[in-house]
């Protein structure tokens, strides 16, 4: 009878191999419960398959030697051909046991692998999330510590509840702040008798002790000067007489000024008083009308045309003050290297811009070029007469009546 060699197929069981170490995925606690759960049941049927093999080698080695021991005796076939049948039954059984773990095993091995890369991609997109909110955190802890020391921002624009980066040269010391005590009080200084407009006598008609009305002046009277203020409503009739020549007989009347062209206009005091208001303390036009309106008990309410008409009337009489300004800078624009008294630098310029954003921020952008350019002329007309001490208000007075100063005139060289 020929030798076979189908028993000398040997099973093998295949070995665990982890793509991953576990405890390096940082997965869900849930997912890494069942594939330890799995992982377990794998190494114990892997345990089983092992011993299996060992068990399934003696066998196989016993049937060996009795395989070479029924070779001597051929005769007894059929004894041997049951065995062999047997014992090749029980060896597939098991080949197929250990194919069927095989397939489970590499089954849980690509979810494991599946699982593994899942996680490693929700670890890149969550470390892509951090790294983009420690960013924004970086950005909102700059914004926050930005301040007038490292920044432009202005000592005004710090938070309320932030201490303020005032510069001070002055050494700190225990004494409160304000007044000193025992320390000099600055105070109005009493009228002269030609400077009193309005005199007002207080008198008593009862005792404030025994409420007896017999009373007599017994002592010196007793002085309080109070300086005050009150707009006064002028309601101004302007008449101008017609004449005729007796010599050619030509009917004519008296010169009229120039800004008295309608039958009743406001007079340039009130338009000095809204250009002041809108120009130099940056009052928007509603409320220019609106404070107009309150200091006049009511009895003049401009409307909000008007008083936005009044910058292109004071820009256009300011045309001539303004060609005067330019030529005069250009005449005059290396004296400081001759006049060591005059700044090397403009921060004299740039303050006084700072004026056209705070009217932008309290009164809103302006509607266009044009009428920047109306505000732009009459900070410059207000800013130069300033700087020369005339009043601004005062400035605006003589420009609503036609007789702007002129640079000369500012400047003093008007006889030079």
């Amino acid at each position: 009878m020929p030798r076979t060699d189908s028993c000398d197929q040997n099973a093998k069981a295949t070995a665990l191999r982890m793509p991953v170490p576990l405890a390096a995925c940082d997965c869900s606690p849930s997912m890494r419960r069942e594939l330890e759960g799995h992982i377990h049941t794998l190494t114990r049927e892997n345990e089983k398959l092992k011993k299996w093999n060992r068990e399934y080698s003696s066998d196989l080695e016993k049937a060996r030697k009795r395989i070479k021991y029924l070779e001597q005796y051929w005769y007894s076939g059929e004894e041997f051909i049951e065995f062999y049948t047997k014992w090749d039954k029980e060896v597939n059984e098991l080949r197929k046991q250990v194919e069927k773990r095989d397939h489970l095993l590499r089954h849980y091995q690509d979810l494991w692998k599946e699982a593994v890369l899942q996680c490693q991609e929700q670890m890149e997109e969550d470390s892509a999330k951090i790294k983009a909110l420690e960013e924004k955190v970086l950005r909102l802890n700059a914004r926050l510590e930005t301040d007038s020391r490292n920044s432009s921002l202005p000592v005004s624009r710090t938070p309320i509840g932030k201490k303020k980066p005032m510069p001070n040269s002055r050494q700190k010391t225990d004494r409160p702040r304000g007044g000193q005590e025992g320390h000099a009080k600055a105070s109005l200084a009493g009228f002269e008798e030609s400077e009193i407009t309005e005199t007002e006598a207080h008198t008593a008609d009862i005792c404030p002790e025994c409420g007896s009305s017999s009373l007599e002046k017994g002592g010196e009277d007793i002085i309080k000067d109070e300086t005050d203020c009150k707009v006064v409503l002028i309601k101004r009739r302007h008449r101008f007489y017609v004449y005729r020549c007796l010599c050619c007989g030509k009917t004519f009347h008296s010169p009229i000024p120039l800004h008295l062209k309608e039958k009743n206009q406001y007079g340039e005091n009130l338009k000095a008083l809204a250009l002041s208001l809108t120009d130099q303390g940056y009052v928007s036009i509603g409320r220019t009308r609106d404070m107009i309106h309150g200091l006049c008990n009511g009895q003049i309410k401009p409307s909000e045309g008007y008083i936005a008409k009044l910058q292109k009337t004071a820009s256009a009489a300011l045309e001539s003050f303004i060609n005067d300004l330019y030529s005069h800078v250009e005449k005059h624009y290396f004296a400081w290297v001759k006049d060591f008294s005059l700044p090397v630098t403009n921060n004299l310029s740039e303050r006084s811009l700072r004026g056209i954003k705070s009217k932008q921020k309290i009164s809103g952008q302006f509607w266009s070029t044009e009428n920047a350019g109306h505000y732009a002329k009459i900070q410059s007309y207000m800013e130069t007469c300033r700087r020369n001490g005339i009043s601004p208000h005062h400035a605006m007075v003589r420009l609503m009546n036609g007789n702007p100063y002129s640079v000369d005139e500012l400047l003093g060289l008007s006889g030079a």
